[in-house]
């Protein structure tokens, strides 16, 4: 199963998948995530691991929405680094179309 990509600098994540991966991983090391996955995309914000979220209106988002095969689609938003660290940020372009 898919659950996201890698675009230069950036690492895009279907969150639904990303958080079903999250629980079963947990799950096998007997340390479920008690937590729900706007928590935990909440507090990956609060630690600044997402490279871009949302900000319209009085709210943020922690997805920003991509086109990805002619639709739409939120995803969370990663610099490659926080998944290897040996990498150059180099300022990913997550959800920003052109």
């Amino acid at each position: 199963m898919r659950i996201g990509w890698a675009t230069g600098d950036t690492i895009s994540l279907d969150p639904d998948a990303a958080f079903a991966e999250v629980q079963r991983l947990a799950s096998n090391q007997r340390e479920p995530i008690t937590m729900s996955a706007q928590t935990l995309w909440r507090r990956l914000h609060e630690r600044k691991l997402l490279a871009r979220v949302d900000n319209r209106g009085n709210r943020v988002r922690y997805t920003v929405r991509v086109t990805l095969g002619g639709a739409q689609v939120p995803v969370l938003c990663f610099d490659r680094s926080v998944f290897f660290p040996s990498a150059q940020s180099g300022g990913g372009q997550c959800g920003q179309d052109g």
